[in-house]
Protein backbone atom coordinates (compact mmCIF):
# COMPACT_ATOMS: atom_id res chain seq x y z
CA UNK A 1 0.00 0.00 0.00
CA UNK A 2 1.38 3.09 -0.99
CA UNK A 3 0.67 6.46 1.80
CA UNK A 4 -0.77 8.66 -1.04
CA UNK A 5 -3.53 5.87 -1.24
CA UNK A 6 -4.32 6.24 2.24
CA UNK A 7 -6.01 9.57 1.10
CA UNK A 8 -9.02 7.52 -0.51
CA UNK A 9 -9.98 6.23 3.04
CA UNK A 10 -11.98 8.88 5.17
CA UNK A 11 -12.18 8.49 8.57
CA UNK A 12 -16.46 8.89 8.19
CA UNK A 13 -15.92 5.79 6.01
CA UNK A 14 -13.89 3.91 9.00
CA UNK A 15 -16.50 4.81 11.74
CA UNK A 16 -19.09 3.80 9.67
CA UNK A 17 -17.35 0.25 9.39
CA UNK A 18 -16.77 0.47 13.01
CA UNK A 19 -13.08 0.89 12.48
CA UNK A 20 -13.15 4.01 14.29
CA UNK A 21 -15.18 5.47 17.52
CA UNK A 22 -17.71 8.50 17.52
CA UNK A 23 -15.52 10.29 19.94
CA UNK A 24 -11.87 9.75 17.77
CA UNK A 25 -14.29 11.16 14.11
CA UNK A 26 -15.26 14.00 15.44
CA UNK A 27 -11.93 14.72 17.45
CA UNK A 28 -10.06 14.38 14.05
CA UNK A 29 -12.66 16.59 12.72
CA UNK A 30 -12.27 19.66 15.23
CA UNK A 31 -9.00 20.08 13.75
CA UNK A 32 -9.29 19.20 10.10
CA UNK A 33 -8.19 15.78 9.76
CA UNK A 34 -10.72 14.09 7.31
CA UNK A 35 -8.77 10.85 6.06
CA UNK A 36 -6.73 8.53 7.02
CA UNK A 37 -3.37 10.43 4.88
CA UNK A 38 -4.42 13.42 7.12
CA UNK A 39 -3.87 11.23 10.60
CA UNK A 40 -1.03 9.55 10.06
CA UNK A 41 0.92 12.98 8.76
CA UNK A 42 0.20 14.27 11.93
CA UNK A 43 1.24 11.25 13.72
CA UNK A 44 4.32 11.64 11.83
CA UNK A 45 5.04 15.06 12.34
CA UNK A 46 5.11 14.46 16.19
CA UNK A 47 1.66 15.82 16.33
CA UNK A 48 -0.06 15.09 19.79
CA UNK A 49 -3.37 13.42 20.02
CA UNK A 50 -3.62 13.81 23.63
CA UNK A 51 -3.63 17.50 23.29
CA UNK A 52 -6.76 17.52 21.00
CA UNK A 53 -9.78 19.33 22.22
CA UNK A 54 -11.82 16.78 24.26
CA UNK A 55 -9.04 13.49 23.50
CA UNK A 56 -8.53 11.23 26.44
CA UNK A 57 -6.36 8.78 27.28
CA UNK A 58 -8.37 5.99 25.66
CA UNK A 59 -9.36 8.23 22.30
CA UNK A 60 -5.24 8.89 22.34
CA UNK A 61 -4.72 5.27 22.41
CA UNK A 62 -7.21 4.45 19.54
CA UNK A 63 -5.55 7.11 17.39
CA UNK A 64 -2.19 5.81 17.84
CA UNK A 65 -3.25 1.97 17.44
CA UNK A 66 -5.05 3.06 14.23
CA UNK A 67 -2.07 5.41 12.97
CA UNK A 68 0.12 1.77 13.70
CA UNK A 69 -1.97 -0.27 11.80
CA UNK A 70 -1.76 1.47 8.80
CA UNK A 71 2.14 2.78 8.84
CA UNK A 72 2.89 -1.10 9.11
CA UNK A 73 0.73 -1.28 6.00
CA UNK A 74 2.87 1.14 3.92
CA UNK A 75 5.45 -0.96 1.30
CA UNK A 76 6.72 1.74 -1.01
CA UNK A 77 10.14 1.83 0.53
CA UNK A 78 10.70 5.43 -0.32
CA UNK A 79 7.15 6.13 1.94
CA UNK A 80 8.37 3.73 5.25
CA UNK A 81 12.01 4.32 5.11
CA UNK A 82 11.71 7.82 7.11
CA UNK A 83 9.28 5.99 9.49
CA UNK A 84 11.06 2.75 10.08
CA UNK A 85 14.43 5.05 10.69
CA UNK A 86 12.97 7.11 13.43
CA UNK A 87 11.46 4.01 15.14
CA UNK A 88 14.92 3.00 15.36
CA UNK A 89 16.48 6.24 16.02
CA UNK A 90 13.86 6.30 18.75
CA UNK A 91 14.95 2.86 20.01
CA UNK A 92 18.30 3.50 19.86
CA UNK A 93 18.62 6.48 21.91
CA UNK A 94 16.23 5.39 24.52
CA UNK A 95 18.24 2.53 25.51
CA UNK A 96 21.29 3.52 24.65
CA UNK A 97 21.17 6.94 26.71
CA UNK A 98 17.74 7.55 28.35
CA UNK A 99 18.73 10.87 30.79
CA UNK A 100 20.30 12.91 27.82
CA UNK A 101 17.60 12.05 25.43
CA UNK A 102 14.92 13.33 27.66
CA UNK A 103 17.15 16.06 29.38
CA UNK A 104 17.80 16.98 25.73
CA UNK A 105 14.28 16.77 23.91
CA UNK A 106 15.71 13.87 21.56
CA UNK A 107 12.39 12.15 21.46
CA UNK A 108 8.65 13.48 21.68
CA UNK A 109 6.83 12.45 24.16
CA UNK A 110 4.42 10.28 22.23
CA UNK A 111 7.66 8.77 20.59
CA UNK A 112 8.50 7.60 24.03
CA UNK A 113 4.89 6.28 24.73
CA UNK A 114 4.76 4.55 21.65
CA UNK A 115 7.91 2.56 22.56
CA UNK A 116 6.86 1.32 25.44
CA UNK A 117 4.52 -1.99 24.99
CA UNK A 118 0.88 -2.27 26.71
CA UNK A 119 2.41 -3.50 29.81
CA UNK A 120 5.37 -1.04 30.38
CA UNK A 121 3.32 1.85 29.87
CA UNK A 122 0.46 0.39 32.63
CA UNK A 123 3.30 -0.10 34.98
CA UNK A 124 4.88 3.15 34.57
CA UNK A 125 1.29 4.45 34.54
CA UNK A 126 1.21 2.67 38.36
CA UNK A 127 4.31 4.04 39.19
CA UNK A 128 3.43 7.22 38.50
CA UNK A 129 0.50 7.22 40.74
CA UNK A 130 1.82 5.47 43.40
CA UNK A 131 4.56 8.01 43.54
CA UNK A 132 1.55 11.00 43.45
CA UNK A 133 -0.10 9.53 46.18
CA UNK A 134 3.04 9.34 48.38
CA UNK A 135 3.38 13.39 48.04
CA UNK A 136 2.51 15.31 50.89
CA UNK A 137 -1.67 15.94 51.11
CA UNK A 138 -1.90 19.41 49.13
CA UNK A 139 0.87 18.15 46.39
CA UNK A 140 -1.11 14.77 46.32
CA UNK A 141 -4.40 16.36 45.91
CA UNK A 142 -3.64 18.85 42.84
CA UNK A 143 -1.31 15.92 41.27
CA UNK A 144 -4.10 13.80 40.73
CA UNK A 145 -6.28 16.34 38.68
CA UNK A 146 -3.49 15.86 36.23
CA UNK A 147 -3.89 12.72 34.07
CA UNK A 148 -0.84 10.60 33.89
CA UNK A 149 -0.07 11.02 29.84
CA UNK A 150 -0.53 14.92 30.40
CA UNK A 151 2.10 14.70 33.17
CA UNK A 152 4.21 12.57 30.32
CA UNK A 153 3.28 15.33 27.51
CA UNK A 154 3.36 18.36 29.60
CA UNK A 155 6.23 18.40 32.13
CA UNK A 156 8.43 14.73 32.31
CA UNK A 157 10.31 15.68 28.49
CA UNK A 158 10.09 19.72 29.44
CA UNK A 159 12.11 21.96 31.17
CA UNK A 160 11.99 21.62 35.44
CA UNK A 161 10.85 25.29 35.46
CA UNK A 162 7.17 24.19 33.79
CA UNK A 163 6.22 22.35 36.67
CA UNK A 164 5.10 25.60 38.27
CA UNK A 165 2.90 25.31 35.90
CA UNK A 166 0.40 23.30 37.71
CA UNK A 167 -2.35 24.77 39.08
CA UNK A 168 -2.97 25.81 42.44
CA UNK A 169 1.04 24.18 43.41
CA UNK A 170 3.52 27.31 43.75
CA UNK A 171 7.11 27.82 45.03
CA UNK A 172 6.68 25.81 48.17
CA UNK A 173 5.86 22.65 46.33
CA UNK A 174 8.44 23.14 43.90
CA UNK A 175 11.12 20.67 45.48
CA UNK A 176 8.54 18.12 46.10
CA UNK A 177 7.72 17.98 42.13
CA UNK A 178 11.13 18.21 41.03
CA UNK A 179 11.62 14.90 43.22
CA UNK A 180 8.68 13.00 41.98
CA UNK A 181 9.88 13.98 38.25
CA UNK A 182 13.45 12.53 39.19
CA UNK A 183 11.95 9.31 40.63
CA UNK A 184 9.85 8.78 37.71
CA UNK A 185 12.26 8.90 35.19
CA UNK A 186 14.47 6.42 37.37
CA UNK A 187 11.12 4.34 37.20
CA UNK A 188 11.12 4.43 33.56
CA UNK A 189 14.96 3.51 32.84
CA UNK A 190 14.37 0.44 35.51
CA UNK A 191 11.05 -0.63 33.45
CA UNK A 192 12.43 -0.01 30.13
CA UNK A 193 15.67 -1.89 30.41
CA UNK A 194 13.80 -5.18 32.14
CA UNK A 195 12.57 -7.78 30.38
CA UNK A 196 8.92 -8.22 30.66
CA UNK A 197 9.29 -11.61 32.18
CA UNK A 198 10.41 -9.40 35.31
CA UNK A 199 6.66 -8.44 35.98
CA UNK A 200 5.30 -11.90 35.67
CA UNK A 201 2.76 -10.80 38.83
CA UNK A 202 1.76 -7.60 37.16
CA UNK A 203 1.32 -9.25 33.94
CA UNK A 204 -1.32 -11.24 35.39
CA UNK A 205 -3.11 -8.83 36.87
CA UNK A 206 -3.60 -6.71 33.86
CA UNK A 207 -5.35 -10.36 32.21
CA UNK A 208 -6.47 -11.68 34.59
CA UNK A 209 -7.55 -9.32 36.92
CA UNK A 210 -7.18 -7.44 40.81
CA UNK A 211 -6.89 -10.48 42.45
CA UNK A 212 -3.56 -11.01 41.56
CA UNK A 213 -2.07 -8.62 44.20
CA UNK A 214 -3.51 -10.86 46.85
CA UNK A 215 -0.20 -12.49 47.88
CA UNK A 216 -2.04 -15.93 48.82
CA UNK A 217 -3.62 -15.98 45.20
CA UNK A 218 0.03 -15.07 43.46
CA UNK A 219 1.62 -17.83 45.40
CA UNK A 220 -1.37 -20.40 44.71
CA UNK A 221 -1.81 -19.76 40.91
CA UNK A 222 2.35 -20.10 40.90
CA UNK A 223 2.13 -23.88 42.19
CA UNK A 224 -1.35 -24.98 41.01
CA UNK A 225 -1.64 -23.42 37.70
CA UNK A 226 -5.22 -21.79 38.26
CA UNK A 227 -6.66 -19.77 40.10
CA UNK A 228 -8.34 -20.36 43.64
CA UNK A 229 -12.03 -19.55 42.94
CA UNK A 230 -13.42 -20.61 46.84
CA UNK A 231 -10.84 -18.38 48.43
CA UNK A 232 -11.82 -15.86 45.72
CA UNK A 233 -15.36 -16.10 46.61
CA UNK A 234 -15.05 -16.02 50.05
CA UNK A 235 -12.84 -13.16 50.06
CA UNK A 236 -15.50 -11.17 48.04
CA UNK A 237 -18.55 -12.24 50.11
CA UNK A 238 -16.78 -11.48 53.46
CA UNK A 239 -15.25 -7.50 52.28
CA UNK A 240 -19.27 -6.93 51.31
CA UNK A 241 -20.85 -5.18 54.01
CA UNK A 242 -24.04 -5.08 52.33
CA UNK A 243 -27.72 -5.46 53.51
CA UNK A 244 -27.98 -8.00 51.40
CA UNK A 245 -25.05 -9.98 51.70
CA UNK A 246 -25.31 -10.00 55.42
CA UNK A 247 -29.01 -11.11 55.13
CA UNK A 248 -27.51 -14.07 53.06
CA UNK A 249 -24.68 -15.16 54.88
CA UNK A 250 -27.05 -15.27 58.30
CA UNK A 251 -29.71 -17.14 56.60
CA UNK A 252 -28.02 -20.05 54.44
CA UNK A 253 -25.20 -22.35 55.60
CA UNK A 254 -22.11 -20.54 54.44
CA UNK A 255 -19.85 -20.09 56.79
CA UNK A 256 -18.51 -22.84 59.33
CA UNK A 257 -19.34 -20.85 62.77
CA UNK A 258 -21.52 -17.82 61.60
CA UNK A 259 -24.31 -17.59 63.35
CA UNK A 260 -27.98 -17.96 61.93
CA UNK A 261 -30.41 -15.25 62.26
CA UNK A 262 -34.32 -15.47 62.00
CA UNK A 263 -35.74 -13.28 59.33
CA UNK A 264 -37.38 -11.62 62.73
CA UNK A 265 -34.01 -10.64 64.36
CA UNK A 266 -32.52 -9.96 60.54
CA UNK A 267 -35.50 -7.23 60.30
CA UNK A 268 -34.62 -5.70 63.86
CA UNK A 269 -31.04 -5.15 62.63
CA UNK A 270 -32.38 -3.69 59.16
CA UNK A 271 -35.63 -1.85 60.42
CA UNK A 272 -37.09 -4.42 57.95
CA UNK A 273 -40.29 -6.40 57.55
CA UNK A 274 -39.93 -10.17 57.82
CA UNK A 275 -41.95 -10.27 54.71
CA UNK A 276 -39.42 -7.74 53.13
CA UNK A 277 -36.42 -9.94 54.61
CA UNK A 278 -37.41 -12.99 52.99
CA UNK A 279 -37.58 -11.35 49.67
CA UNK A 280 -34.04 -10.13 49.97
CA UNK A 281 -32.45 -13.46 50.94
CA UNK A 282 -34.26 -15.30 48.42
CA UNK A 283 -33.39 -12.78 46.06
CA UNK A 284 -29.49 -12.31 46.79
CA UNK A 285 -29.25 -16.17 46.95
CA UNK A 286 -30.83 -16.38 43.90
CA UNK A 287 -28.20 -13.79 42.34
CA UNK A 288 -25.47 -15.02 44.23
CA UNK A 289 -25.42 -18.94 43.57
CA UNK A 290 -26.13 -18.54 39.62
CA UNK A 291 -23.90 -19.46 36.78
CA UNK A 292 -24.89 -15.78 35.17
CA UNK A 293 -23.85 -14.21 38.55
CA UNK A 294 -20.63 -11.55 37.18
CA UNK A 295 -18.42 -12.34 40.04
CA UNK A 296 -18.61 -16.03 38.92
CA UNK A 297 -18.16 -15.23 34.84
CA UNK A 298 -15.41 -13.31 35.29
CA UNK A 299 -13.67 -16.43 36.87
CA UNK A 300 -14.97 -19.06 34.22
CA UNK A 301 -11.32 -19.31 32.44
CA UNK A 302 -10.88 -21.35 36.00
CA UNK A 303 -13.61 -23.72 35.62
CA UNK A 304 -11.98 -26.56 33.54
CA UNK A 305 -9.36 -27.28 37.01
CA UNK A 306 -12.54 -27.93 38.72
CA UNK A 307 -14.83 -29.88 35.81
CA UNK A 308 -12.01 -32.05 35.60
CA UNK A 309 -12.22 -33.10 39.50
CA UNK A 310 -15.08 -34.41 38.82
CA UNK A 311 -15.89 -37.10 36.47
CA UNK A 312 -19.33 -37.28 34.67
CA UNK A 313 -20.83 -39.95 36.33
CA UNK A 314 -19.47 -39.40 39.65
CA UNK A 315 -21.89 -39.10 42.82
CA UNK A 316 -20.36 -35.99 45.12
CA UNK A 317 -21.26 -36.38 48.67
CA UNK A 318 -19.68 -34.07 51.43
CA UNK A 319 -17.73 -36.06 52.79
CA UNK A 320 -15.82 -36.44 49.79
CA UNK A 321 -12.07 -35.95 49.96
CA UNK A 322 -12.11 -33.68 47.13
CA UNK A 323 -13.96 -31.74 48.93
CA UNK A 324 -11.84 -31.81 51.97
CA UNK A 325 -8.53 -30.95 49.82
CA UNK A 326 -10.14 -27.93 48.23
CA UNK A 327 -10.72 -26.68 52.17
CA UNK A 328 -7.22 -27.68 52.44
CA UNK A 329 -5.39 -26.12 49.55
CA UNK A 330 -7.48 -22.77 49.46
CA UNK A 331 -7.71 -22.18 52.92
CA UNK A 332 -11.39 -21.55 53.21
CA UNK A 333 -14.24 -21.50 55.71
CA UNK A 334 -16.86 -22.31 53.54
CA UNK A 335 -19.62 -25.00 54.46
CA UNK A 336 -19.65 -28.15 52.68
CA UNK A 337 -23.16 -27.89 51.35
CA UNK A 338 -22.08 -24.05 50.03
CA UNK A 339 -19.11 -25.81 48.20
CA UNK A 340 -21.14 -28.35 46.70
CA UNK A 341 -23.77 -25.54 45.69
CA UNK A 342 -20.27 -23.64 44.16
CA UNK A 343 -19.36 -26.92 42.43
CA UNK A 344 -22.81 -26.81 40.68
CA UNK A 345 -21.91 -24.04 38.94
CA UNK A 346 -18.56 -24.26 37.96
CA UNK A 347 -19.23 -27.77 36.58
CA UNK A 348 -21.10 -26.30 33.92
CA UNK A 349 -24.17 -28.40 34.08
CA UNK A 350 -23.35 -31.52 33.83
CA UNK A 351 -24.24 -31.97 37.42
CA UNK A 352 -26.77 -31.20 39.78
CA UNK A 353 -27.07 -30.14 43.93
CA UNK A 354 -29.30 -31.63 46.41
CA UNK A 355 -29.56 -30.78 49.72
CA UNK A 356 -29.40 -29.41 52.71
CA UNK A 357 -28.06 -26.01 52.13
CA UNK A 358 -31.03 -24.03 54.09
CA UNK A 359 -31.21 -22.48 56.79
CA UNK A 360 -31.63 -24.20 60.38
CA UNK A 361 -35.04 -24.84 61.46
CA UNK A 362 -36.60 -24.92 58.02
CA UNK A 363 -38.36 -27.75 56.67
CA UNK A 364 -35.47 -30.20 54.63
CA UNK A 365 -36.29 -33.17 52.45
CA UNK A 366 -32.29 -34.10 52.74
CA UNK A 367 -30.44 -34.42 55.71
CA UNK A 368 -26.48 -33.96 53.94
CA UNK A 369 -25.42 -32.72 49.99
CA UNK A 370 -24.61 -34.28 47.40
CA UNK A 371 -23.92 -33.75 43.20
CA UNK A 372 -25.67 -35.96 41.06
CA UNK A 373 -25.33 -36.60 37.11
CA UNK A 374 -27.52 -33.71 35.63
CA UNK A 375 -28.97 -36.94 33.05
CA UNK A 376 -29.78 -38.78 36.46
CA UNK A 377 -31.28 -36.22 38.54
CA UNK A 378 -33.66 -35.38 35.30
CA UNK A 379 -34.34 -38.54 35.06
CA UNK A 380 -35.89 -39.11 38.42
CA UNK A 381 -36.86 -37.26 41.02
CA UNK A 382 -35.05 -38.29 43.71
CA UNK A 383 -36.51 -36.11 46.52
CA UNK A 384 -40.07 -38.08 46.13
CA UNK A 385 -37.79 -41.02 46.34
CA UNK A 386 -36.51 -39.81 49.59
CA UNK A 387 -39.98 -39.18 51.08
CA UNK A 388 -41.27 -42.22 49.93
CA UNK A 389 -38.13 -44.22 52.09
CA UNK A 390 -39.23 -41.68 55.18
CA UNK A 391 -43.00 -42.92 55.19
CA UNK A 392 -41.73 -46.66 54.61
CA UNK A 393 -39.12 -46.27 57.39
CA UNK A 394 -41.45 -44.33 59.82
CA UNK A 395 -44.19 -48.11 59.23
CA UNK A 396 -41.50 -50.00 59.37
CA UNK A 397 -42.01 -51.42 56.01
CA UNK A 398 -38.03 -51.25 54.82
CA UNK A 399 -38.82 -55.18 53.20
CA UNK A 400 -40.63 -53.42 50.97
CA UNK A 401 -37.70 -52.10 49.26
CA UNK A 402 -35.19 -55.12 49.90
CA UNK A 403 -34.87 -55.59 46.09
CA UNK A 404 -33.96 -51.86 45.24
CA UNK A 405 -33.74 -52.51 41.44
CA UNK A 406 -37.19 -53.80 41.42
CA UNK A 407 -38.46 -51.29 43.69
CA UNK A 408 -36.85 -48.50 41.64
CA UNK A 409 -38.49 -49.60 38.41
CA UNK A 410 -41.96 -49.67 39.99
CA UNK A 411 -41.22 -46.17 41.26
CA UNK A 412 -43.85 -43.43 40.99
CA UNK A 413 -40.27 -41.05 41.17
CA UNK A 414 -39.49 -41.54 37.59
CA UNK A 415 -39.79 -38.10 35.17
CA UNK A 416 -38.63 -40.14 32.01
CA UNK A 417 -37.28 -43.14 31.67
CA UNK A 418 -34.28 -43.75 29.12
CA UNK A 419 -32.35 -46.98 28.20
CA UNK A 420 -29.14 -48.03 30.27
CA UNK A 421 -30.12 -45.19 33.10
CA UNK A 422 -31.21 -47.65 35.60
CA UNK A 423 -27.98 -48.70 36.86
CA UNK A 424 -26.67 -44.68 37.93
CA UNK A 425 -30.22 -44.30 39.37
CA UNK A 426 -29.31 -47.33 41.20
CA UNK A 427 -26.32 -46.13 42.58
CA UNK A 428 -27.50 -43.15 43.50
CA UNK A 429 -30.36 -44.41 45.45
CA UNK A 430 -27.65 -46.69 47.20
CA UNK A 431 -25.96 -43.51 48.61
CA UNK A 432 -29.18 -42.17 49.50
CA UNK A 433 -30.42 -44.96 51.77
CA UNK A 434 -26.68 -44.86 53.34
CA UNK A 435 -25.94 -40.97 54.31
CA UNK A 436 -29.81 -40.07 54.41
CA UNK A 437 -31.09 -43.22 56.23
CA UNK A 438 -27.83 -45.31 57.59
CA UNK A 439 -29.16 -48.77 55.44
CA UNK A 440 -26.65 -50.81 53.59
CA UNK A 441 -27.34 -52.92 50.75
CA UNK A 442 -25.75 -56.60 51.58
CA UNK A 443 -25.99 -59.21 48.20
CA UNK A 444 -27.99 -56.65 46.69
CA UNK A 445 -30.67 -56.81 49.38
CA UNK A 446 -31.69 -53.31 51.92
CA UNK A 447 -30.83 -53.90 55.44
CA UNK A 448 -31.08 -51.65 58.19
CA UNK A 449 -27.67 -52.77 60.65
CA UNK A 450 -28.97 -50.66 63.52
CA UNK A 451 -31.50 -48.65 64.83
CA UNK A 452 -30.23 -45.64 64.47
CA UNK A 453 -29.15 -43.78 61.23
CA UNK A 454 -25.75 -44.04 60.18
CA UNK A 455 -24.60 -39.96 60.16
CA UNK A 456 -21.41 -37.97 58.91
CA UNK A 457 -19.36 -36.62 61.34
CA UNK A 458 -20.62 -33.57 63.55
CA UNK A 459 -19.46 -31.09 61.48
CA UNK A 460 -21.46 -32.22 58.40
CA UNK A 461 -24.58 -31.89 60.08
CA UNK A 462 -23.91 -29.68 62.27
CA UNK A 463 -27.09 -27.38 62.02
Amino acid sequence: MLKESLKTISLHDLYQNRGLSVRALNCCFSIDLHTVYDIVSYYEEGGSFIKMRNVGRKTSQELGELCHKFILQLDDPKETSPVANRVSEVKELIENDFFHTINHKLISPAELLNYLSPLKKILVEKRYKELVSSCSKRTAKWLSTIDFEYFMYDYLIEQDKTLMNIRNLGKKAYPELIALKRRLENELLNIIHSPEEAFQREKLILEKGKWFREDFVYDYHQQQGHMPLFWILEKELKSNDTREIHILLHSYRIFENDEHLTNKSLGEIHNLSTQRVNQIKNKTYQHFFSADNPLIQQLKEEWPFYQNSIKDDDILWQNDERISAFIEQENIHFTRDCILKLLSLFTDSRHTYRGSFVARGDDKTWKNSVLIPTGLADAFNFDRFIADIKQLVSINRIDIISDLEVYILGSPGWKKYKNGIIGGIVEVAKDILQYEFGLSIVSGKVIDPSPHPKKFPEYYSKY
